[in-house]
């Protein structure tokens, strides 16, 4: 219910910037929000990936917790009421760097259908996931590993987009200033946004220096 952690989830649409060239995402994000809510329906109307993901469950422990709650009580209603916030945060992080995305495909000549799969690819790679497929090892483990991975999935997300960059600039793959900018997005300017909202939109500097 902290409308904080709700805010939080906004700015991890700027991981998308991870997937494809910085023009390509702010274009594709102008062009996402001339018509948000036309757009919005048509994502959910046309992609059974975004579908699933607010209908079944953004992320392994949300999902996890519906679960039990429908189990516990008879009614699948929790996210009307406890997850609302986080759920609003998640979309407006969500939507618009899949929309981009998509966009960017299309505009490469991808078809309609693989440039949704490109979409998909992409959030799994950079957002909150619940498929058994885009979860670490641990996470996919017993009851012991779901608890002391709860709430991970993204900043397991962020270690991958470090890992992995920090191996392209090792082997000399792709472009060496992309790789650095991905890196700083994912270890410095996104934590000091999540940081910066945490402590109520202060700027305090033993913090930001942490």
């Amino acid at each position: 219910f902290k409308p904080g952690i709700a805010l939080q989830q906004i700015p991890t649409t700027f991981a998308y910037l991870t997937e494809m060239k910085t023009t390509d995402f702010f274009t594709g994000v102008a062009d996402f929000w001339k018509n948000p809510i036309s757009n919005f329906k048509w994502m959910m109307e046309n992609s059974a990936y975004i579908k699933e993901r607010y209908e079944g469950g953004f992320e392994r422990d949300i999902a996890a917790g519906k679960d039990v709650f429908s189990r516990i009580t008879g009614q699948a209603n929790i996210k009307d009421w406890a997850y609302t916030l986080i759920n609003v945060g998640d979309k407006l992080g969500v939507v618009q760097g899949w929309w981009a995305k998509y966009k960017t495909g299309l505009k490469s000549g991808m078809s309609q259908a693989d440039a949704m799969i490109e979409a998909n690819l992409a959030t799994d790679r950079t957002q909150n996931t619940a498929q058994l497929e885009t979860l670490s090892a641990l996470q996919r483990g017993g009851s012991f590993w779901k608890l002391v991975t709860m709430f991970q999935s993204q900043p397991n997300k962020y270690f991958r987009i470090i890992g992995d960059n920090l191996r392209n600039l090792q082997f000399g793959r792709g472009s060496r200033v992309k790789a650095l900018a991905n890196i700083a997005i994912a270890w410095v300017i996104l934590p000091a946004l999540f940081q910066f909202i945490a402590d109520a939109f202060q700027w305090k500097k033993e913090h930001q220096a942490r």
